[in-house]
């Protein structure tokens, strides 16, 4: 590893008024998703210069074009343009070390996207993250101050994954994702499926996502905010397959009243009758994958004692347990009380 590459302690401090620097202990999410899934994560480290012991030091820099270079070979090594995005998606508000805390406090959804604007500060001069609102619409964004040598694809789809699944997670049912535009350095960067947001090509100094400026007033709950977070974790690994996508996109809505066809179509950001042709090809169709996705949820919390079922029944959006119970029956032959006692 080349030492000369990482800035430390109180020099890295008095160092982010001059040069662009970002604390290495934010790409340790994608560090984890390489590991996890088997990739040469240490020869994509040495390759920029990097190892594993610098990454877990919260007290280390390094020049923002080396964490570049190293989530750009990440994706490569993966094989999908998308992966920094996806990790960006399934970030833990709680876990990931600029966001410690920054839920806490927040009663508004602006009060959140400030905090996280503040916070970021603290963790990176490279980019100067920005909450503005211009009439009717709010911009958060980042914005890059020094030239780059290379198209920021990764950095871009890791901060707009991590800030679109913030907006979701947080506006819940009244989610539209028509209202809502991003700019990114490369729209390939993320998702083919992207939550029903239309995403343009803008140039290598930043990103932006512009969105209703009413949505900032809504109020914040951290512990729905959680819970919405956690139920759409169906997988760490990106979904391989247009049926996995439409799943992954569906998965934090399915109880949600009026979860119609066209709203499902609208939530994966296609057209209904292009996305029934598909689903017909694929020999599917989006009753059966609501379906396939009720009872995966189901099984997975009939497998924790902590949670009832009529609880279940309600997360599922049905009206009693009664219905849920048939449902579920149909789905595995079980009755709920009969899995549960099975399973524990």
């Amino acid at each position: 590893m080349n030492n000369d590459r990482l800035i430390t302690g109180p020099d890295a401090r008095s160092s982010m008024s001059t040069l662009p620097l970002v604390r290495l202990i934010s790409a340790h999410p994608v560090l984890e998703e390489m590991d996890k899934r088997g990739l040469p994560s240490d020869d994509v480290l040495d390759s920029v210069g990097l190892n594993r012991e610098a990454l877990l030091d919260s007290d280390t820099f390094v020049h923002a074009m080396v964490m570049y270079q190293f989530l750009e070979a990440a994706a490569d090594a993966s094989g999908e343009r998308d992966f920094c995005a996806r990790i960006g998606e399934n970030l833990d508000l709680s876990k990931w070390y600029p966001t410690v805390g920054v839920s806490k406090t927040a009663s508004t959804i602006g009060d959140l996207l400030t905090a996280w604007v503040v916070s970021a500060t603290k963790h990176s001069s490279a980019i100067q993250q920005r909450l503005d609102v211009h009439g009717a619409m709010a911009i958060i964004s980042g914005h890059r101050s020094f030239k780059l040598s290379l198209t920021p694809a990764q950095v871009d789809g890791f901060h707009v994954g991590f800030l679109i699944s913030i907006l979701r997670h947080a506006m819940g049912p009244d989610w539209k994702p028509s209202e809502v535009l991003v700019t990114v350095s490369e729209s390939k960067a993320l998702p083919q499926i992207f939550h029903g947001i239309h995403a343009v090509k803008g140039d290598r100094q930043g990103h932006k996502i512009r969105f209703p400026a009413q949505w900032l007033a809504r109020q914040f709950d951290e512990a729905d905010f959680l819970r919405r977070a956690l139920l759409e974790k169906e997988s760490q690994n990106p979904a391989k397959s247009i049926v996995s996508s439409i799943k992954q996109a569906l998965r934090p809505h399915i109880g949600e009243p009026g979860l119609s066809g066209p709203k499902m179509a609208s939530i994966c950001g296609m057209n209904y009758r292009i996305l029934m042709r598909l689903l017909a090809f694929e020999g599917t169709n989006l009753t059966q994958i609501t379906n396939d996705l009720k009872c995966e949820i189901a099984v997975g919390a009939l497998a924790q004692e902590k949670t009832s079922i009529s609880e279940i029944a309600g997360q599922l959006g049905y009206s009693d347990s009664t219905s849920f119970t048939r449902a579920f029956r149909k789905w595995t032959g079980f009755s709920p009380t009969k899995y549960r006692e099975w399973k524990l």
